[in-house]
């Protein structure tokens, strides 16, 4: 994770294809992130913002793919500081 401004840049590692969507566990720096949709037109990419707004209690359009369109690493922003993804981030993987 990143602070940028206000914001954080979090790495994320997509798999797609997944039956159960959801973040999934911290791989290294990246976190792990599981979405239903296959690669094509974009379509895993919008599940990946829905899914990480809705994880993080944000709506859609305060997270945005900045990195990565076409690669399974990705660069996504969270208009939220850094301290509170990481608080957030740490309840999630110790559900």
């Amino acid at each position: 994770m990143q602070p940028a401004g206000s914001d954080t840049i979090v790495s994320v590692r997509i798999v797609t294809g997944s039956h159960r969507a959801g973040v999934d566990s911290l791989v290294g720096d990246e976190v792990k992130v599981r979405v239903s949709s296959p690669p094509v037109a974009g379509r895993a990419n919008a599940e990946l913002c829905e899914v990480l707004a809705d994880a993080f209690g944000l709506r859609p359009r305060q997270v945005t793919l900045v990195a990565g369109h076409t690669a399974r690493s990705k660069r996504v922003r969270l208009e939220l500081p850094s301290d509170a993804v990481t608080d957030r981030l740490s309840a999630l993987l110790n559900r």
